[in-house]
């Protein structure tokens, strides 16, 4: 996916902003945590139609679009917090390997999506 590969280096790479519009949220003014609000809200609803899509097209599996959507994001979410230039992969192998992790999480190439039950459904397949 490339779109996480750009996304896990974007966060390796700013970690500073990246950090603080993940994890510092309650120290922006109002006007800007608006403005982030919006950023992050595009994000997931774009990260969440390549999901879908993903899985219309057969070439995801996922029987829950929105979580999945939620822990690929989080896979280069989380590189702010621990990536720095000190450590012995560069942006860029960090961001093909957190991309090939959430190809792993797509399962893409499975012949079958998952199937889970949900709490929110009683134990029922969703």
């Amino acid at each position: 996916m490339n779109a996480t590969r750009a996304f896990a280096r974007l966060h390796a790479e700013n970690r500073t902003i990246s950090r603080v519009g993940n994890y510092e949220l309650g120290g922006l003014a109002p006007e800007h945590l608006d403005e982030i609000a919006a950023i992050r809200a595009s994000v997931v609803a774009m990260f969440r139609e390549i999901v879908e899509q993903g899985v219309q097209a057969g070439a995801f599996h996922s029987a829950d679009p929105e979580l999945t959507t939620l822990v690929v994001l989080s896979l280069g979410i989380d590189l702010s917090r621990w990536y720095d230039d000190e450590r012995s992969w560069d942006a860029d192998e960090v961001a093909t390997y957190v991309s090939t992790a959430a190809l792993h999480i797509v399962r893409a190439g499975d012949d079958a999506p998952a199937r889970r039950t949900s709490r929110r459904t009683g134990g029922k397949r969703a």
